[in-house]
């Protein structure tokens, strides 16, 4: 069981991913990144989030797919 929730920010800029999941932590969200859409989906599978924060401008597979 976890003691915070889990959200997973989806966002191919580096930097903005950080920043977002600096922001979670300071409001105490545990934050796991992923880059892509495709990284995403295993990212969920293997770790499935309370939430996710999700740019729907990806390269390759948009935030709609």
């Amino acid at each position: 069981m976890r003691d915070r929730p889990v959200v997973m920010v989806v966002e191919d800029d580096e930097e903005m991913n950080e920043l977002e999941r600096e922001l979670l932590a300071v409001h105490g969200l545990d934050a796991i990144p992923a880059y892509t859409g495709g990284e995403a989906i295993r990212v969920y599978q293997e770790r499935q989030a309370d939430a996710v924060l999700l740019d729907i401008m990806l390269p390759e597979m948009d935030g709609f797919e």
